[in-house]
């Protein structure tokens, strides 16, 4: 979900382009160095300290479809994405004068979609789908941080994106009687029928952390400018074991039915971005960044790379933000996002489009909420549209059912709205 459609209402509506400007929980994420340096550029509305929640919630709504070579036209139907998130940062340095200036700067972002805390599904690349849609939107998404500032105006970072390893092992012995062996069940259907008593498997499973570091630094030259990059590691749920029941026949014979198995889920790849963020003037702030993604090393389903491969790509984003009264705010932001897929011209079916993508959003800033809350609230909402540019794939084999192509695109609408309360 966040690397589809971003994290946090500010950056999402900027159009992701947050490298150098990470001054919200959302920083985890596109730089935990910005941990250090809240909010905006030079706005002193926002000089507090101390600790901030962000709670959100955001809608996807992907309106796809497929059409093949003799006009017909099919809807593909991933169903809508939605959940809530929760975004923490905490600075120390205005606790009752703990220490005398900041030492570091710590914040977690959490992400859990309605339906399922994680799904996925078994899918075959002869299957005409999007790996990306499919089941990527999911699954939770766990990014803690922290930021230290060893230098004046210079801060470093690193976060952690959390998945799972999950290794699965079924063993033990599986009883089969001589009778039901020789039974015509057995000799003419291919089929034994065994009692529950006679099947001795055992499950073992083991969960652990599959950790991919993100590493960032931020650099304020100028009171103007920001300037930074970050790393993001590669990462997935690496599902594997062992499948070895043990066949004893009557009690004469006996023989291992073992086998092995890995799959690979959500496989993200290593990412570099670089940005650079200013304020030319008092109300305006821009922002652009670069990103570099690493989908050469792609692994699907079945844990092995597609033939061809997938290529590397470059991502460049843009985002603005108009600061018109003291409590409102607009921006605006669009990103350019290239497939990694090359043609699928023989028996696979990787479905992914070129992407344009433009968002909007505002903020409004309560700076007296009514009752007994003393400090200002702030309430984000933002729009994202993504259209997806028709692709055509030729098939090349006339044995191919989809023979000899088939086109598909479309758009994908996602909506998400956010509330910021610092303490």
């Amino acid at each position: 979900m966040v690397d589809l459609y971003g994290w946090g209402s500010r950056a999402s509506a900027m159009g992701g382009a947050f490298t150098a400007l990470a001054d919200d929980f959302s920083a985890v994420y596109y730089n935990p160095a910005g941990l250090m340096y809240p909010r905006t550029l030079d706005w002193p509305m926002e000089k507090r300290k101390g600790i901030k929640f962000d709670f959100g919630y955001v809608y996807a709504h992907p309106v796809l479809s497929l059409r093949d070579a003799h006009g017909g036209r099919e809807s593909l139907d991933y169903g809508a994405t939605s959940g809530p998130y929760l975004g923490i940062t905490f600075d120390p340095t205005d606790f009752h004068g703990t220490f005398r200036r900041k030492v570091f700067a710590f914040g977690m972002g959490v992400y859990l979609p309605v339906d399922r805390l994680l799904y996925y599904d078994r899918y075959w690349p002869e299957e005409r789908i999007h790996p990306f849609f499919y089941d990527y939107t999911m699954r939770f998404v766990l990014t803690p941080a922290i930021a230290v500032e060893p230098l004046p105006n210079l801060s470093l970072g690193l976060g952690l994106r959390v998945l799972a390893r999950l290794q699965t092992d079924t063993l033990g012995p599986v009883d089969v009687d001589l009778s039901q062996l020789l039974s015509p069940d057995s000799l003419f259907g291919g089929v034994i029928r065994l009692e529950p008593d006679q099947v001795h498997l055992g499950q073992f499973e083991n969960l652990t952390l599959n950790l991919a570091p993100i590493v960032s630094v931020l650099y304020r030259p100028l009171k103007r400018w920001r300037f930074g990059a970050v790393y993001r590691g590669e990462n997935w749920i690496n599902d594997f074991g062992t499948t070895d029941p043990v066949i004893n026949l009557g009690g004469l014979l006996s023989f291992p039915q073992g086998y092995t198995f890995k799959f690979v889920r959500f496989f993200t790849p290593h990412q570099v971005f670089v940005g650079v963020a200013c304020l030319p003037v008092n109300a305006l702030t821009l922002s652009m960044d670069l990103g570099w993604f690493d989908w050469s090393k792609f692994m699907n389903v079945e844990a092995s790379k597609p033939d061809p491969p997938f290529r590397d790509t470059w991502m460049p984003r843009v985002g603005a933000e108009y600061r018109w009264k003291s409590w409102v705010a607009f921006r605006g932001g669009y990103f350019y996002y290239r497939s990694p897929v090359p043609s699928q011209t023989g028996a696979w079916n990787y479905l992914d489009n070129d992407r344009h993508v433009f968002s909007l959003g505002a903020e409004l800033v309560v700076e007296d909420p009514p009752g007994f809350w003393d400090k200002p609230l702030f309430l984000g909402l933002h729009f994202q549209v993504h259209h997806l540019v028709e692709r055509v794939y030729v098939k090349t084999d006339a044995q191919d059912p989809t023979f000899p192509g088939y086109a598909f695109g479309g758009n994908i609408f996602s909506v998400g709205i956010q509330i910021s309360v610092p303490l």
